[in-house]
């Protein structure tokens, strides 16, 4: 088993965690939230949480048809106790999983952006918790992404994801580390008018950037590079005239991408 230590060292599919024992004091129970893909697992011969470290074991989650092959957070109790195997984690679901809407709606920009009439501007994509936000997550080539809006009762909105091979690459520094980045663009799209109060909307999608990242990766594993990151960019404001502007973007708007790791591979 990925040891419970190293999985939060990893941090790559724990975004929030919420310890409830002090180191040393003898309580085994941890509690966080774990992001991944329900489905069966070919090394453990079980269906699982699929995530970036490994296969979680939470029977109340998998063993419910609705949660079968979607993109899921939920949020999670171990105990270091009740560990049986070295291939996955036994875990206890505490809340109702927050599942995520699978999205194939990427596109190339051909000509430079320009707003359309139905186009709404977004708060924040990332996911907030205590105060800030928790960096994105790239599960299985799929770009998991929360975003937030300013709607009106009934307003429906549409995600679309697009990218530019007009971009430059540029490169970013995480943690002291140099690495070369390359940019999508979310944008959102009013497809039913609302009525009544404005108020905050959340929106949770799993968009399939698969066909992206493989061409990066590619590019980036002939460069002999381990690793690129993904800058995930978002108008945050749409003037009367039609001009824009652009969120100023943050380190929790980026995500590292492994190049090692193959579409088919990067769950497992």
């Amino acid at each position: 088993m990925k040891s419970f230590k190293n999985y939060l060292l990893l941090g790559i599919a724990t975004l929030s965690l919420l310890m409830t024992s002090c180191l040393g004091d003898g309580n085994t129970k941890q509690q966080l939230v774990v992001y991944g893909y329900v489905d069966f697992d070919m090394d453990i011969m079980q269906t699982a949480l699929r995530t970036e470290v490994g296969p979680f074991n939470i029977p109340q989650l998998v063993s419910n048809n609705d949660y079968l092959k979607q993109y899921v957070g939920a949020m999670v109790e171990v105990n270091q106790n009740q560990q049986t195997s070295n291939k996955y984690v036994n875990a206890t679901l505490l809340n109702t999983p927050q599942v995520f809407t699978s999205n194939s709606d990427v596109y190339n920009h051909v000509d430079d952006i320009v707003i359309e009439p139905n186009e709404k501007p977004i708060e924040e994509i990332a996911i907030p918790s205590n105060g800030s936000y928790l960096p994105l997550l790239v599960i299985n080539d799929n770009l998991l992404l929360a975003t937030s809006h300013k709607d009106s009762t009934d307003q429906r909105n549409n995600l679309k994801i697009y990218f530019s091979n007009k971009d430059q690459v540029t490169t970013t520094n995480i943690n002291g580390q140099d690495y070369n980045c390359y940019t999508l663009y979310v944008r959102s799209f009013q497809t039913t008018p609302g009525n009544g109060v404005v108020k905050n909307a959340y929106k949770y999608t799993a968009f399939d950037i698969s066909s992206f990242v493989s061409e990066k990766r590619l590019v980036e594993k002939q460069k002999s590079k381990a690793a690129f990151v993904i800058l995930v960019k978002y108008i945050s404001k749409i003037n009367s005239d039609g001009t824009f502007e652009y969120a100023t973007p943050a380190d929790y708007h980026k995500v590292i991408v492994d190049t090692r790791l193959e579409s088919s591979d990067s769950t497992n």
